[in-house]
C-alpha cells in the first residue's frame, strides 16, 4: 500500500491536524490513490477534443487493479470514493455522495467542480461561497432541490450547468450577482420561473433551459412570464426556452437582445411576439412558434407564399385546415396628427372580408398589436385557428380581401 501524508479536518470544526499514513487498513480514514492528472493530459488527451475516453479508461483500469489486489480499498463499494486534484479540478462523477461537505471551503485554488450522475446528491453547502476561484460548476442528473444563496458570491464563475436536475425547483435570487457568468445550462429541471433580477447577468451569452415538450409536463406546469429585466441581457447569443409554458405577450423591449443568433420558443403558450423584432438584426434561427396569433417585423417585403390579390378559397381534399395566416403591410404617416392612434395599442381601420359571389358576408378587424412609431413599413402576420369565425365561414369559391 502506498504510504502518504494527508491533512484531516475533524467534523467538530477544530483546527487542521497532521496525520501520517498508516499500514493497518482498519485504522485508515482515507485510502489515497495517487496519479498525475497532468501526466494523463500530457500523454492521453488530444488537445481541443471534447471527449476524455482515454483518460477515463486509464483511471478505470488503475482502480480495477488496486481493487483486486487490495479488497479493503473498495469495501464501501464506491460509496465514499471521490477524486481530488491537487491543482484546480475536482471530479465526483458517478459517486454516491449525498451532501458536499462544508470543508469544500478549504479548496482555495479550485477552478472546476464536476458532479455528473451523482443521483444521491441533495445539496451544496453555503461554504461554497469561499471557493472564489471556481469558474465552472457542473451538476448533471443529481437530486438537488435548490442552490445555496451564497452561490452569488462566486464572482469568477463562468459556467453553471444544472442539466437533468429534475428536482431543482428554483434558482436563488443571488444568481443575478454572478457578473462573470457566460453559460447557464439548466435543461430538464423543475424550475418554472427566473428571479426578477435575472437581467443583472450582464455577461450571459448562452441560456439553455428547455424542458421536454411532452403532454404530462405541459398539462401540469403553470404558465409563467419572463422577468421584466430579461431584456437587459444584451450579450445573450443563444436562448432556448422550449416548453417553458411562457404565456401572454412577449414584451416589446425583447428586441433589445441585439446579440441573439438562436432563439427557440417552441411549445409555449404566448399569443404574440413584440410589435417589432427589428433589433434582432443578426438572428439566424427562430424556432416553432406554436399558439402565436400575431407577429410584426420591420419591412414591406411579403414572402412569395402570400399573394397580393384577393384569395379564392378551395377546400382541400382529404385535409383539414388548421389555420389561415394573413399578411398585412402597414405604413403610417406620423406627420398627420391623430390622438386616438397614439393612444391605441393596435392598428385600427383595417378589415379582413370574406366575399361570396363578390358580396361581403363576414368582416373582422385584425388584431395588429403594436402601432409603428416610425413612418417605415411594418409587416404583420395574423394567424386564425380553425375554430375562429373567419375559418368557419369559408366555403368553396369564397374570396378573402384585406383593405382599409
Amino acid at each position: 500500500m502506498v504510504r502518504a501524508e494527508v491533512y484531516i479536518r475533524p467534523r467538530d470544526g477544530s483546527s487542521w491536524k497532521w496525520r501520517r499514513g498508516i499500514k493497518d487498513p482498519d485504522q485508515a480514514l482515507v485510502f489515497f490513490l495517487p496519479f498525475s492528472v497532468v501526466m494523463m493530459v500530457q500523454h492521453l488527451y488530444v488537445p481541443g477534443a471534447l471527449e476524455y475516453h482515454a483518460i477515463v479508461r486509464a483511471v478505470v483500469d488503475y482502480i480495477d487493479i488496486v481493487a483486486r489486489r487490495h479488497p479493503f480499498w473498495n469495501r464501501s463499494l464506491g460509496a465514499d470514493h471521490l477524486m481530488l486534484s491537487c491543482h484546480d479540478w475536482v471530479l465526483l462523477d458517478g459517486t454516491l455522495i449525498i451532501d458536499l461537505p462544508d470543508q469544500v471551503d478549504g479548496l482555495k485554488s479550485l477552478e472546476k467542480l464536476e458532479m455528473r450522475n451523482c443521483r444521491s446528491l441533495r445539496s451544496l453547502p453555503e461554504s461554497i461561497e469561499c471557493v472564489l476561484t471556481l469558474s465552472a460548476l457542473i451538476i448533471v442528473n443529481a437530486a438537488i432541490t435548490e442552490l445555496p444563496e451564497s452561490i452569488g458570491m462566486l464572482e469568477n464563475l463562468i459556467m453553471l450547468r444544472l442539466n437533468k436536475c429534475t428536482k431543482l425547483c428554483k434558482l436563488p435570487t443571488s444568481i443575478g450577482n454572478l457578473k462573470s457568468l457566460h453559460h447557464l445550462l439548466m435543461e430538464e429541471t423543475a424550475v418554472t420561473e427566473l428571479p426578477e433580477n435575472f437581467g443583472m447577468l450582464s455577461r450571459l451569452m448562452m441560456l439553455k433551459m428547455a424542458k421536454k415538450p411532452d403532454h404530462e409536463v405541459s398539462q401540469n406546469a403553470e404558465n409563467t412570464e419572463l422577468p421584466s429585466s430579461f431584456s437587459n441581457l444584451s450579450l445573450l447569443e443563444e436562448f432556448d426556452a422550449r416548453a417553458w409554458k411562457i404565456a401572454g405577450k412577449i414584451p416589446d423591449d425583447f428586441e433589445k437582445l441585439s446579440s441573439l443568433v438562436l432563439l427557440n420558443l417552441s411549445h409555449n403558450d404566448f399569443s404574440s411576439l413584440p410589435c417589432s423584432l427589428s433589433g434582432l438584426s443578426i438572428l439566424e434561427k427562430l424556432l416553432a412558434l406554436r399558439n402565436l396569433n400575431s407577429l410584426c417585423v420591420l419591412g414591406s417585403e411579403i414572402p412569395d407564399w402570400f399573394t397580393r390579390d384577393k384569395v379564392s378559397y378551395s377546400k382541400p381534399k382529404n385535409r383539414v385546415i388548421k389555420a389561415i395566416i394573413v399578411g398585412i403591410v402597414v405604413s403610417i404617416d406620423h406627420s398627420i396628427q391623430d390622438d386616438l392612434r397614439d393612444q391605441s395599442p393596435v392598428v385600427a381601420g383595417i378589415l379582413i372580408t370574406i366575399l361570396r359571389l363578390n358580396i361581403p358576408i363576414f368582416n373582422i378587424a385584425p388584431l395588429l398589436e403594436g402601432v409603428p412609431k416610425t413612418d417605415e413599413d411594418h409587416f404583420y402576420l395574423c394567424r386564425y385557428e380553425n375554430h375562429t369565425p373567419l375559418v368557419l365561414f369559408l366555403k368553396d369559391g369564397d374570396k378573402i380581401r384585406v383593405a382599409t
